[in-house]
């Protein structure tokens, strides 16, 4: 079972200072041979395995010990006891500063808290196979869970992008069922079907001028997660995937989308069925705005005071805008209503999807004291290597990225030197972020996709990392990787900057001998520079 601490402190107070640094020294070792295991055993038997129990601190009196009792661990009995006397205490008592959780709810709050600040919190389990699951089964039984999720949603613009951005279709397919209580198999169907309907012909490349499959898929989303989410609409799939094909290509386009999908072979039958209905539904309007231009052309100049006040009638206030397209009250285009010009998205605007541009919202600057826990800290052995590697791939021009759609390239990158893996959650990319220069908190997609030539390069820079550090002998690329840079570690927000403290193994006497230094990182995009603390 996995147990946490953010923080120990051992307090020992000697008679003389003259060993004070010598005791420090034996006491951190024993602390990890002998205190830290015994502290695994005492909380396996005290928590629960289907729950979480946060304590916020705990102080333990060991009372006078002798420097031999001290160093031989003959103390660690005395501390089991009285350790164990104070855990079950405070679970029993449930005073103030200690939280218990189910495991669900616990899936949930880390969740949600990635969602907001787009890492772990420090407290959080290694998400699982199952995190998701949890996830999914604490909102469908907690009214609560689903309240904190809307607002957090409707309030947060980089939460509802991480939303959209770092959750498989089948997983957004389950949240939408959540809120709106219907079936919603068909939206994953939908968006598969939106994203390769540009494509088919150039028809439908005219109609829909939405360059890529991944910016569509981000554009069906947004749309169908802020109706669910933001709006609270209790609709159909059909209606959701009507209302966001309404919103996404022009009325105008209906009728010719329609018509191209008719001509396509099978495999669109959901887009096929929807443009049928938005096509029928423009032709109805269309041939109703040329009704009412021929009856005011039949009118003439002459009509009288009646004729001219049912005409103004029939007619909207131009200086008005229409309630549909106000951000409170989007427009209904679905049954038995006629599509509007245009339907408004979220109300912080087209952010989601324009984030694969980097023109996302503003950010807050991370306070200090931040704490971040990241694997693959040991990519920062990699940092003398990244401005050649970077130019090499044309990600980069001057001193900054090309855009920041090159900068989240670079980031992607990072995490494939480190792991080989191409797709990967964000809350493990916590320090490519920081070293490609991109806010923390700022949210990008799970999703990349790597050239033959990018991987070779990745290969030749981690060849040429064992290369010149002679030290390591004939290793392979795995070897670095296992072996150095996927490495645990903590990024912090010091008064002073940053600090990247990375895990120590005995494997880290080769650092001696590495050819370049690492205790201080500056990149020429970086803002801030990076203190390291490893060997």
């Amino acid at each position: 079972m996995n147990h946490l601490i953010a923080r120990q402190l051992f307090e020992l107070k000697t008679g003389s200072s003259r060993n004070a640094f010598r005791l420090q020294h034996e006491l951190s070792g024993l602390f990890w041979r002998a205190v830290a295991p015994e502290l695994e055993r005492i909380f396996d038997r005290l928590a629960p395995s289907d729950s979480l129990i946060h304590i916020d601190k705990l102080e333990i009196d060991l009372g006078q010990l002798s420097e031999e009792g001290l160093l031989d661990g003959k103390f660690l009995p005395h501390l089991s006891r009285l350790l164990e006397e104070a855990v079950s205490k405070a679970i029993r008592e449930q005073r103030r500063g200690i939280q218990r959780l189910s495991l669900t709810e616990g899936h949930f709050e880390q969740w949600l808290r990635f969602l907001e600040n787009g890492f772990l919190p420090w407290d959080g389990r290694r998400p699982e196979q199952d995190w998701l699951k949890g996830v999914k089964d604490w909102l469908a039984q907690s009214g609560p869970a689903v309240e904190r999720l809307h607002r957090l949603a409707e309030h947060n613009r980089q939460a509802f992008q991480r939303l959209v951005l770092q959750h498989s279709p089948e997983f957004l397919v389950a949240i939408v069922e959540l809120f709106t209580g219907h079936k919603q198999s068909i939206l994953a169907e939908a968006s598969r079907e939106w994203q390769k309907l540009p494509d088919l012909s150039p028809a439908l490349l005219a109609a829909i001028p939405i360059a890529g499959a991944r910016r569509r898929e981000l554009l069906f989303w947004e749309r169908v997660i802020w109706m669910a989410i933001i709006r609270r609409q209790k609709i159909s799939a059909a209606q959701l995937v009507e209302r966001t094909m309404a919103d996404l290509v022009a009325p105008l386009r209906w009728p010719a989308v329609s018509q191209a999908l008719k001509e396509q072979p099978e495999g669109f039958d959901q887009l096929t069925a929807t443009f049928e209905i938005l096509g029928k539904r423009q032709s109805r309007l269309s041939q109703k705005e040329e009704g009412q231009a021929k009856k005011r052309k039949a009118k003439g100049p002459e009509a009288g005071p009646e004729k001219q006040f049912e005409e103004k009638a029939e007619l909207p206030d131009a200086t008005e805008a229409p309630k549909e397209h106000s951000k409170s009250q989007p427009p209904v285009v679905g049954k038995g209503a006629e599509p509007a010009d245009e339907v408004s998205g979220p109300e912080w605007g087209e952010q989601a999807w324009q984030l694969e541009e980097g023109a996302g919202p503003p950010v807050e600057p991370l306070p200090e004291g931040t704490e971040i826990f990241i694997p693959n800290a040991g990519i920062i052995l990699l940092h003398s290597f990244l401005v050649r590697f970077f130019d090499v791939l044309e990600l980069l021009e001057g001193s900054d990225f090309q855009s920041e759609e090159t900068r989240q390239k670079a980031i992607h990158l990072l995490h494939f030197l480190a792991t080989g893996e191409e797709s990967m959650p964000e809350y493990q990319l916590v320090l490519p972020k920081f070293l490609c220069g991109m806010p923390l908190n700022l949210p990008l997609s799970h999703q990349a996709q790597f050239s033959e030539e990018e991987k070779e390069e990745c290969e030749g820079l981690l060849e040429a990392v064992i290369r010149n550090w002679g030290a390591l002998g004939d290793v392979s690329i795995d070897s670095l990787r296992e072996g150095f840079l996927q490495r645990q570690g903590k990024l912090s927000k010091r008064d002073t900057g940053w600090l990247l403290q990375v895990e120590q193994q005995t494997l880290d006497i080769l650092l001696d001998k590495l050819p370049w230094g690492i205790g201080i990182v500056k990149l020429p995009w970086m803002e801030e520079l990076l203190r390291v603390e490893w060997r």
